[in-house]
């Protein structure tokens, strides 16, 4: 994850943007914004996300998706 970190750095310094797509709330956190999808839409934005606040808002999904 030192590698993100770094590289996240470098691209600030020079301006530039880097798009990352995962699964690994971990690696999410390394984001200034993460964007959830579903079904190919945006469903939620988180900013200055966490891997704490990424397993709640994974989870409010999953209980949604159960319900509706």
């Amino acid at each position: 994850m030192r590698e993100e970190a770094d590289g996240r750095s470098s691209a600030q310094e020079l301006g530039q943007t880097i798009v990352m797509v995962t699964h690994d709330r971990v690696a999410a956190a390394y984001a200034d914004r993460a964007l959830f999808l579903a079904d190919g839409s945006l469903v939620h934005e988180m900013p200055n996300p966490t891997a704490a606040g990424m397993l709640e808002q994974t989870k409010s999904f999953d209980v949604a998706q159960r319900v509706g």
